[in-house]
C-alpha cells in the first residue's frame, strides 16, 4: 500500500540522514538481571521491540550488554546510549562501577526502574552515585488523581504540574496551567543531602504520600 511504502521511505531516509550526520551510533541494553527484552517472545506488553525499532530508524545499532559482553569490566567505548530497563535482580558491584564510570566520562544513561522491586534489586546501590535514594511504596494522592477503576486504587493514579528547572521541562513549565504529567503506581526518588548534584525534573503535588499497601 501507499502508506507502507511511505513508512519504509521515511525509515530509509532517517537511516541515511543519521549516517550523514555522524555515522553509526550504538545503543546498549543491559541484560542478565531480568531486564525487559528488546526481542520479546510472544505478546510481551513490557517488551522493548518498538523502542529498538525506533532507535534503529534513528540510525542506532542496538546491542546487548551483559556479563559475557564485558559489562563487569567496562561499558564499551563505542556506546552512545546505555539503557537499564526493569532489572529484577541486583547488578554486581563491578557492573555498577562500570556503569558509573561510563556516566562520569560523559556517557548517557537511561534507567527505568520498577518501584516494587527495591529490596530484591538493591535500587539504592544503583542510585547512590547519582545523589538519589528511593523508599518503599508508590506515590498516592486523595485529590490529585485520575479516575480509573473507581476505587481506592485510583489514589495511585496521580498527576502533577510541578516541574523542576531543566531544559526538558521548559515548555511544560511555561504551559503549567494547561499541562499535567500522569503516572500510575509511580516510585519515589529523593535527593541525598550532600550527594551528587542532581536535577529532579518532576515533583509530586503537595500532600502526596507513600502508599505501602
Amino acid at each position: 500500500s501507499m502508506s507502507s511504502k511511505l513508512k519504509k521511505l521515511d525509515a530509509d531516509f532517517q537511516k541515511r540522514l543519521s549516517k550523514v550526520a555522524g555515522g553509526d551510533k550504538v545503543a546498549y541494553f543491559v541484560t542478565d538481571h531480568g531486564e525487559r527484552s528488546t526481542s520479546p517472545q510472544g505478546q510481551d506488553p513490557g517488551g522493548l521491540k518498538t523502542a529498538k525499532k525506533v532507535l534503529e530508524q534513528l540510525g542506532y545499532k542496538v546491542k546487548r550488554l551483559g556479563l559475557k559482553e564485558g559489562l563487569s569490566d567496562a561499558v564499551p567505548a563505542e556506546a552512545s546510549l546505555l539503557f537499564l530497563v526493569g532489572p529484577q535482580h541486583p547488578l554486581s558491584t563491578s557492573e555498577r562501577q562500570s556503569i558509573h564510570d561510563y556516566t562520569l566520562a560523559g556517557g548517557a544513561l537511561m534507567m527505568l526502574l520498577e518501584p516494587d522491586t527495591e529490596k530484591d534489586v538493591e535500587l539504592n546501590n544503583l542510585l547512590a552515585p547519582y545523589g538519589l535514594t528511593t523508599e518503599a511504596g508508590v506515590l498516592a494522592h486523595e485529590r490529585y488523581r485520575m479516575r480509573f477503576e473507581g476505587g481506592v486504587t485510583d489514589r495511585g493514579f496521580i498527576f502533577t504540574n510541578s516541574y523542576g528547572k531543566h531544559p526538558s521541562t521548559e515548555l511544560l513549565s511555561k504551559k503549567r496551567s494547561q499541562t499535567y504529567v500522569v503516572a500510575r503506581n509511580a516510585g519515589i526518588l529523593n535527593k541525598i543531602p550532600g550527594g551528587a548534584e542532581t536535577t529532579l525534573t518532576l515533583k509530586a503535588m503537595p500532600k502526596t504520600w507513600a502508599d505501602l499497601d
